[in-house]
C-alpha cells in the first residue's frame, strides 16, 4: 500500500490533523485518563489553533496518507539546546495500526534527526499506555526517566520519557 508523508503547511492540513487527533485520542486515551482530560488536552494541545501556534513555534507536523485518505500524523520539535529531536506526537487510526504507517513516520523522524545532526530522539508516553510503550521498545527506545507534569485544570501527564540513539 502506497504511503505518502506530507509536511503540514496549510490551514486545511492543520484542520485535518485536529480531526484525526480528536478521532484517535477520544478512542485511545479515554480509557487511560478519562474523557474529561482527553477533551481538555485536545483543546489545549490539538485544536487547529494550538497546532498552528505550535507550527509557528518550530514544530513540524506530518500527515501520512494511504489512499483514499489520511491515516495518522506526527509532530517533531528540534530541541537544539539538548541536541535532540522530540517526537511530540505519533498517532495512527486504530483500524490502520499494524500496517507500517507508524514505522514509516518513525523512519521519517529518524531521517530528520540525522539531517539535523542530532544524537537522539526523545518522547513522552503515558505510563499506562502499555501497547505504545511496547511498540517503542520494539523499535529500540529505552526508558530515560519518569515524569509527572501538571497541564492545568488539575490534570497531569504521568509519563515515561523514552529515547532512541541515532
Amino acid at each position: 500500500m502506497a504511503r505518502e508523508i506530507d509536511l503540514v503547511e496549510t490551514v486545511d492540513q492543520i484542520e485535518r490533523v485536529a480531526e484525526l487527533a480528536r478521532q484517535i485520542w477520544l478512542k485511545h486515551y479515554s480509557p487511560i485518563v478519562g474523557r474529561d482530560q482527553v477533551e481538555y488536552m485536545l483543546q489545549k494541545f490539538q485544536s487547529s489553533t494550538a497546532i498552528a501556534e505550535q507550527i509557528n513555534n518550530g514544530y513540524e507536523y506530518y500527515l501520512i496518507s494511504a489512499r483514499p485518505g489520511f491515516v495518522g500524523y506526527m509532530a517533531l520539535v528540534h530541541e537544539a539546546e539538548r541536541n535532540r529531536l522530540n517526537l511530540s506526537k505519533l498517532y495512527i487510526l486504530e483500524e490502520k495500526r499494524g500496517g507500517g504507517y507508524g514505522t514509516a513516520l518513525l523512519c521519517r523522524a529518524m531521517e530528520r534527526g540525522k539531517q539535523l545532526g542530532l544524537e537522539k530522539i526523545t518522547l513522552r508516553v503515558n505510563k499506562h499506555n502499555k501497547n505504545s510503550i511496547n511498540w517503542y521498545k520494539e523499535r529500540g527506545f529505552v526508558y530515560a526517566e519518569s515524569s509527572k507534569k501538571s497541564i492545568g485544570s488539575g490534570y497531569y501527564m504521568d509519563d515515561y520519557i523514552m529515547q532512541l540513539s541515532l
